[in-house]
């Protein structure tokens, strides 16, 4: 009898979950912004099981068919090329820098995809988190995707 109330609190035991993974199950696992300018869609990548070091996105961005046309190559080299301090991960008043930023090819014509890391550090889990995307070619303008659930 005792090794079934030992393995039933092992049991209860091991499934509890550490304030940083109910922090990450959390966060939302799509979020977009839309205006005429561009379309911006960021999608969670699950982490490894038992994983809490980082969160990853992918991103994908669709300027307007116009602007494509009016830009031609070298909007798509600003676009691919010249991306990496357009991202950040803000909490609050602190803002977070992608530890990994990586442009993806994706094949698909008028989209810009990029994959995103952020290490996890303790000022982050103080609360929402909300990825910013401040555009430098297309638009001029920030965009705000609210990563947590509301």
């Amino acid at each position: 009898m005792r090794r079934i109330y030992t393995l039933a609190l092992l049991l209860a035991l091991s499934s509890c979950k550490t304030p940083r993974q109910r922090w990450l199950d959390g966060l939302e696992n799509h979020a977009s912004a839309r205006d005429r300018a561009l379309s911006l869609d960021a999608a969670r990548i699950p982490p490894r099981p038992g994983d809490t070091s980082s969160v990853t996105y992918k991103v994908r961005l669709y300027p307007a068919r116009d602007w494509l046309d009016q830009h031609g190559t070298s909007g798509v080299n600003e676009l691919s090329y010249q991306m990496d301090s357009c991202f950040l991960l803000r909490q609050g008043k602190h803002d977070f820098a992608p530890a990994l930023f990586e442009p993806v090819n994706n094949g698909v014509a008028g989209c810009f995809e990029y994959l995103l890391s952020f290490d996890l550090v303790k000022d982050m889990q103080a609360g929402r988190l909300q990825l910013v995307y401040r555009d430098r070619f297309i638009s001029g303008k920030p965009y705000t995707l609210n990563l947590h659930a509301q």
